[in-house]
């Protein structure tokens, strides 16, 4: 359900009964919450989030400072939440505080996004949310980056990655070049590196990873070379896969006597 930008002249005025309406939505499923000032997030307005939503996506001009703690409740009430996106909500270190417990309490937390500047717990919940598929800090500017950035590895299951706007020094890049061996199913990395850099190689060296944005040009054209290999070849596997009881992406070898299994 998506809600458009609401003009100051309240064409749509939030103080109506809209959360009364809200809460009795009882098979709602995804919420989208874009273009809101500070006053159209109100408390009540989070009470009424239903308690069985799986998506909920948020861009607002921040929460104001009384809020942060009633957001943290109603997420502790999402039993069901599999992806989160906060966009310029968060406004400083309170906030990414407060919200961290109920997180970490959602353990099948596929999605989580978090853009706009942010300061907070960040390693809590990389080492514990440890079945994302998707984590984009875009925007962020997290100054403890090298703190947390070796925790990813804990990730296996992710797919795209997403720290935009970084610009990471040489020991920071380094850790996640070493942490990259241990993420097979990236898919997606964006980040600013170059060819020649630690990161730059590992991407390169990398069988997984099929779109890198990494913004820096001419610097990228082995980036980008890789990538592009690695997209044909998981096109090809993919299409070596005919058989009804054949994992997609495998190849059955066929010895005398054996067979064997490689699987990418």
């Amino acid at each position: 359900m998506d809600l458009p930008l609401f003009p100051s002249t309240n064409v749509v005025n939030m103080d109506s009964p809209f959360p009364v309406h809200l809460a009795t939505m009882t098979s709602l499923t995804e919420l989208s919450l874009f273009g809101f000032i500070p006053h159209h997030m109100t408390t009540e307005l989070m009470d009424a989030f239903p308690t069985q939503l799986q998506a909920l996506k948020i861009k607002a001009s921040y929460f104001s400072n009384f809020l942060k703690q009633g957001f943290a409740e109603s997420l502790w009430r999402m039993t069901e939440l599999r992806q989160l996106k906060l966009i310029y909500c968060l406004g400083g270190n309170a906030y990414l505080e407060a919200i961290t417990p109920p997180l970490l309490h959602h353990a099948s937390l596929t999605k989580l996004k978090i853009c706009g500047p942010s300061k907070g717990p960040v390693g809590l919940l990389v080492t514990g949310l440890t079945r994302l598929q998707v984590l984009d800090l875009s925007d962020c500017y997290l100054e403890d980056m090298a703190q947390w950035v070796g925790d990813l590895r804990h990730l296996t299951h992710l797919r795209s990655l997403v720290l935009q706007d970084y610009n990471l020094d040489d020991k920071t890049a380094e850790m996640l070049a070493d942490v990259l061996p241990h993420l097979p199913c990236l898919e997606v990395l964006e980040i600013k590196t170059t060819d020649t850099s630690a990161l730059g190689l590992a991407i390169q060296q990398s069988l997984s990873i099929r779109c890198s944005n990494s913004n820096c040009g001419k610097k990228c054209n082995r980036i980008f070379y890789a990538v592009k290999c690695n997209r044909v070849r998981h096109a090809t596997l993919e299409s070596l896969s005919c058989l009804p009881n054949q994992e997609k992406g495998s190849i059955v070898v066929k010895r005398p006597h054996r067979s064997s299994h490689v699987r990418t």
